[in-house]
């Protein structure tokens, strides 16, 4: 009787040691892809197309001293967006993919394919003649307006990048936000909503 109970012990412990070496073998294999996928969504931040380097080291673009996003700036600055996000489409379309814009993971999706998204970013701003740098301090004034979740989302991914533009500290820099842009922004709110989908271009 003592016997079988052994066996049957060593049984139990032995398909425990099976299971165990499964588990262990399964959340090597899952940190491992984990690991490969997070290297390769962070290159994608850290890697930039040529277009968008020389742009972005010949822009000479200073915010005004009173920080006031004039109203033409602002139309402009929605308009390319809207180009950007129609050539965006047509590229996920020639790469039989698609961008959900409506999905919560938007921002991933688009980070994911930030190399290829830059390039486009790019090539509009060029053709729009406006300064890559005026883009990015214009989405800045967004995300620290609009912000919450995405001011520490746009805080990590700077620090990732290693860009050139410091972390947003909200307190301060609400603060500091002038009325005049409150009221612009809220003259075109549904057009400035749309063109936060695109907040990761700001980077």
């Amino acid at each position: 009787m003592n016997e079988k109970k052994a066996r049957s012990t060593k049984k139990w412990l032995l398909g425990c040691g099976i299971a165990l070496l499964v588990i262990i073998v399964v959340a090597a294999i899952i940190s491992y892809l984990l690991v490969k996928k997070t290297k390769s969504f962070m290159q994608a931040l850290k890697e930039s197309p040529a277009i968008y380097t020389t742009l972005l080291e010949k822009d000479n673009y200073q915010p005004p001293a009173d920080l006031i996003i004039s109203e033409d700036d602002l139309k402009q600055y929605l308009q390319v967006t809207a180009v950007i996000r129609q050539r965006i489409d047509q590229w996920a379309t020639k790469e039989k993919t698609s961008i959900n814009w409506n999905d919560k993971r938007l921002k991933l999706d688009l980070v994911a394919k930030m190399y290829d998204v830059r390039e486009i970013q790019a090539e509009v701003l060029q053709n729009y003649r406006f300064s890559l740098k005026k883009y990015k301090w214009i989405t800045r004034q967004l995300v620290i307006i609009y912000g919450g979740e995405w001011i520490k989302e746009m805080n990590l991914y700077l620090q990732v990048i290693g860009s050139e533009q410091p972390p947003i500290n909200s307190v301060n820099e609400l603060k500091k936000i002038p009325e005049e842009n409150l009221d612009l922004l809220d003259r075109y709110h549904q057009e400035v909503e749309e063109a936060t989908k695109l907040w990761v271009l700001g980077l």
